[in-house]
């Protein structure tokens, strides 16, 4: 209770003190009270405090069935943090402990994938199509996964085609539909096509704040600024829509309508949550400075 109360008040130091008194009045502790604290800590972004809270309970031999459910938990910790090669360390032995279990595989590829080590994960992604192939849905979700990395590296022609197959096996894929639609916009080639693509994937989920962004930026390369404004705002709106991408997408169109004020606003919006990412992408942050006016010097006064 006194653990509790310590939450409500954010007050870390009595958190910390009052769930480790509590833990350490039992010989088999409640494993809820190691995660209530790493979440705690977590919701206070003291990553460290929260994988040393996750790693107590998974080494606790008394809780030896729940390892990997806390292993995992260290790793999310420790990516939260920064600490990506503990990250990877971490799921790495929970892959030990669960060697079938295809998620734990992806939660490796996946952090790899947001710590933009883009090798790493081809690598990882390659190997969990390889070693799950009987496993469709894991191998689906991993083609889309490895179509985006190959991307990122700059290997458009692979990744394009890993969905173009995607959409052969399953033409009315809402995520295919939308990712090749969305390629193809960036790279501002089939556009109609795009267009009537990505329409199919919205008809599909109409609350998808990525279709929205697809069909935004589709309508970008088209010229059509007012509309894509329309499904930008929307799309930023959703609750998944607090993404970079979006606000720079957003930017760019109301600078084309010339309202100079609310694209700096979007794209100053686009920096900030790009800086607040773990990894955030440099190339990223050094177009969206570019993008932001700068101040001019203040003259010095006459003597």
């Amino acid at each position: 209770m006194l653990a509790k109360v310590s939450v409500a008040s954010k007050s870390s130091e009595d958190v910390g003190r009052f769930y480790r008194y509590a833990i350490g009045m039992q010989n088999l502790p409640n494993p809820e009270l190691f995660h209530d604290l790493g979440v705690y800590y977590i919701d206070v972004k003291d990553y460290g405090n929260a994988e040393r809270a996750f790693r107590d309970a998974a080494d606790h031999p008394a809780l030896e069935p729940l390892k990997s459910f806390f292993m995992k938990r260290v790793s999310i910790a420790c990516e939260l943090g920064g600490e990506i090669d503990d990250a990877i360390a971490a799921i790495r032995e929970v892959r030990q402990l669960e060697p079938d279990d295809s998620s734990y595989a992806l939660d490796e590829a996946r952090i790899f994938y947001r710590a933009r080590r883009w090798d790493d994960a081809v690598s990882v992604f390659e190997a969990i199509i390889r070693d799950f192939a009987a496993d469709e849905e894991v191998v689906r979700d991993c083609r889309f996964s490895l179509s985006a990395v190959l991307v990122q590296k700059g290997d458009y022609d692979r990744g394009e085609q890993i969905l173009l197959d995607i959409l052969e096996q399953h033409p009315d894929n809402a995520q295919a539909n939308n990712d090749l639609g969305y390629l193809w916009a960036d790279r501002d080639k089939n556009l109609e096509q795009a267009r009537e693509m990505v329409t199919k994937a919205l008809a599909a989920e109409p609350d998808n704040a990525a279709y929205m962004d697809s069909m935004g930026w589709i309508l970008y390369r088209l010229g059509e600024y007012a509309e894509s404004v329309q499904h930008l705002e929307k799309a930023s709106q959703q609750p998944r829509g607090d993404d970079s991408t979006i606000y720079d997408h957003l930017g760019d169109a109301r600078a084309k309508l010339g309202q100079a004020e609310e694209a700096t606003q979007a794209w100053q919006k686009a920096l900030e949550l790009e800086e607040d990412k773990p990894a955030p992408d440099p190339k990223m942050i050094e177009a969206l400075k570019r993008k932001l006016p700068t101040e001019e010097p203040v003259p010095p006064s006459p003597q």
